[in-house]
């Protein structure tokens, strides 16, 4: 039995020699070799030195000028493995030894887990190695990518291919910038507040603005991932799909004047969004820092940050841009809904529902036309539809497509009804997953998630799909 056996080893002589031998260990002076030893008394846990560490490297206890001019700190950056442990030990002996806390706040940060929410190790294989990742696709990738998804109270969900994809933000910072200082050789660069602004150069002023008021709060409020969002919608977004467009009209084909204005505008706003992404970005936006025509610095890490400036806010044109991009976007998404080659030029007619709407249409009437890809654009406030046109509705008026020899309006209603036909398959098939409890209650959470969204993203393109029946039905 069991015990039986415990009793034979116990009194067994020869098993205690042979377990003396391996396990024991037998302590003993070096010099003498007696083995009546003392343990030292006189010790703290190494927790103990690290709680004085907010003062202790700054003299204490002495009086000194570093003491006085850096403690207290503002913020303790830390993981929640150790707030016991290290930060309420800093609070104690900072209250103790100098009647102060040691920082006003604490941000506990993620910890980095792999796609599938997994703690990353190398048994499991599933390790990202940020040399490597940093190597493969530039440091400001990876740093941008960690803090695009560091949001509070969740840990970060990292992959490849999120690294990679803001690998492609770079590059959009870099051909962007390659773009507008190609553009600004020999010409007169000049400060914003000496221009004739036109309503495209007002709209991105705010929208700016709008961002580094924004940013900034998020930046204080340490949302560091609503920091990066931000920044990276403005720059990509607003400044490259939609002002750096708008602005080659007046760049290849305006008067001079209007050609230094444009280019000036888009220096101006290049450096400040260089500023704003230099804390995450800090290489890629040194380096094309150095390249720009006004400076404020030799370099960019010592560049005052911007401050909000209620003199570059215009409400009025950027509203009107911002409703302007609506229309744009509904004239492009007839084209995408229904098939129509990138190349085709098309023939639209816009009906303003303003006078003030209309002199501004006209203003950008050649700017609209490049940016829908139109081989006729007219603005008529009379406008009224044709048996050939397609309408979409926005705030700033009614859009009129002509399809007149582009589309096969029966053909098309056939490929709109095999591709409903699809889609109602594939939802009767979802939700046949998620009403089985065995699915909801077995599978992982990630997939059954993956699953629910899945499921309204088709709904959602069974009504695009039905309301594009409807328009062609009543064609």
């Amino acid at each position: 039995t069991k015990q039986s056996l415990i009793e034979l080893l116990e009194n067994s002589q020869h098993f205690k020699k042979l377990y003396d031998e391996r396990y024991q260990l037998i302590l003993k002076c070096e010099k003498c070799g007696s083995e009546n030893l003392h343990q030292e008394e006189d010790v703290l846990d190494t927790w103990f030195s690290s709680a004085l560490w907010p003062f202790g490297t700054l003299g204490w206890p002495e009086k000194t000028q570093d003491l006085d001019t850096f403690y207290p700190t503002s913020l303790l950056i830390t993981g929640f493995d150790i707030i016991f442990f290290w930060v309420a030990r800093m609070i104690m002996m900072g209250t103790k030894f100098t009647d102060n806390v040691p920082f006003e706040d604490v941000y506990i940060h993620a910890l980095v887990r792999d796609e599938k929410g997994e703690k990353m190790s190398k048994t499991k294989g599933n390790v990202i190695d940020p040399l490597e990742m940093a190597e493969k696709y530039g440091a400001d990738a990876l740093r941008f990518t960690l803090t695009a998804l560091a949001a509070q109270g969740r840990d970060i969900r990292l992959s490849e291919k999120r690294i990679e994809g803001y690998k492609h933000f770079s590059n959009k910072i870099w051909n962007a910038s390659k773009f507008v200082l190609t553009n600004s050789q020999n010409v007169d660069i000049k400060p914003v507040e000496s221009l004739n602004l036109s309503l495209e150069d007002k709209w991105i002023l705010t929208a700016f603005e709008k961002a580094l008021e924004k940013s900034s709060n998020d930046l204080e409020n340490y949302r560091y991932n609503d920091y990066a969002n931000t920044i990276y919608d403005f720059f990509w977004h607003d400044y490259c799909d939609w002002y750096i467009e708008l602005t080659k009209e007046r760049i290849y084909k305006g008067s001079q004047e209007e050609k230094e204005t444009a280019l000036s505008v888009l220096n101006y706003i290049l450096r400040e969004s260089l500023k704003l992404l230099h804390p995450i970005m800090p290489f890629i936006t040194e380096e094309i820092y150095q390249y720009l025509p006004i400076k404020e610095t030799e370099f960019l890490a010592v560049a005052p940050y911007p401050e909000f400036r209620q003199d570059f806010v215009f409400e009025k044109e950027y509203r009107f841009v911002e409703d302007l991009k609506e229309m744009i976007v509904s004239i492009r998404t007839v084209r995408s809904d229904f098939n129509i080659e990138p190349t085709r030029k098309l023939n639209v007619r816009l009906k303003p529902s303003s006078k003030e709407i209309e002199e501004n249409l006209k203003k950008l009437a050649n700017q609209i036309k490049l940016l829908i890809k139109a081989e006729d654009l007219t603005i008529d406030p009379q406008a009224a539809k044709k048996d050939t046109e397609v309408v979409t509705v926005s705030k700033l008026g009614e859009s009129f497509i002509d399809l007149a020899g582009i589309l096969d309006i029966q053909k098309e209603i056939q490929r709109q009804e095999k591709l409903l036909q699809e889609v109602e398959k594939s939802i009767k098939i979802s939700e046949g997953k998620l009403s089985n409890e065995n699915f909801v209650n077995k599978a992982p959470p990630n997939v059954v998630e993956k699953e629910k969204q899945l499921y309204e993203e088709l709904k959602q393109k069974r009504e695009k799909i039905l309301s594009i029946l409807s328009m062609l039905k009543n064609y």
